[in-house]
């Protein structure tokens, strides 16, 4: 009885105690964040005039696709032509110049890692056949940037990027698809890029990550008589979406 007796007694409070442990540690957690948060690391951080770091990012890319009037041609047997999006991956190295409390102007030289696809749909009058072109990418891109910041928060602070980036397609991998499957696009491109990220200023260096966008402005299309299925193709043009980390 006495058994039962304490047991029970256990049993009314075991709510109370929980609830006043939990309060405990969240008052604690509480505290040690805000303590964290009020220590304001690299105070002199914008006092010099440069900074350096390293970045990678990661996407998606794909080509945007303007047709010509032979798309729409009754004897144009291709009666679809799409570009999916394909995997991007990017590393390189970040040289940032502060020209005052709002502005810094940055390049970020890499390497840049993608594919690029055309998906062709064709109907030669009895059966539908899928064809696809392919050509895997290795660029050397330079982008200039304008980085315009927001003020200072503690640790944190916001910014946006725009400016224009120099793509030159490199030789690793040429040659590893067969002519008749080799996508017909040209090796250098000029693209307008702009985005907006998020700093975090650590104890000893920068985190940022940044989402940023890139339109190409060079038509990158290649015309090919001995490919009938991209007479319908007038332009092609670059689009990216990509992830950076950023580590200065």
């Amino acid at each position: 009885m006495h058994s039962t007796y304490i047991w029970h007694k256990f049993n009314l409070h075991w709510r109370k105690i929980i609830f006043f442990s939990l309060f405990s540690l969240v008052h604690l957690s509480l505290f040690a964040q805000n303590k964290a948060y009020n220590k304001r690391y690299l105070e002199n951080y914008d006092d010099k005039d440069f900074h350096f770091g390293f970045y990678f990012g990661t996407g998606l890319s794909r080509l945007n696709i303007s047709y010509n009037e032979a798309y729409n041609d009754p004897n144009n047997n291709t009666i679809s032509i799409v570009s999916p999006p394909k995997f991007a991956f990017k590393v390189g190295l970040v040289v940032n110049k502060y020209l005052d409390r709002r502005w810094d102007v940055r390049t970020t030289p890499g390497i840049n890692i993608t594919s690029k696809n055309l998906d062709y749909k064709i109907f030669d009058g009895v059966i539908y056949t899928n064809q696809s072109d392919s050509r895997d990418l290795d660029f050397f891109e330079l982008p200039i940037l304008f980085k315009f910041k927001s003020e200072r928060r503690k640790n944190s602070r916001m910014y946006m990027v725009g400016g224009a980036n120099f793509l030159v397609e490199t030789n690793i991998r040429k040659g590893t698809k067969s002519a008749l499957t080799k996508l017909p696009t040209k090796n250098k491109d000029l693209c307008l890029e702009y985005g907006f990220g998020f700093e975090q200023f650590l104890q000893y260096g920068k985190f940022s990550s940044e989402l940023r966008f890139s339109h190409g402005l060079n038509n990158l299309f290649v015309p090919d008589a001995s490919k009938q299925q991209i007479a319908g193709i007038s332009k092609l043009n670059s689009h990216t979406v990509t992830l950076y980390f950023f580590f200065e």
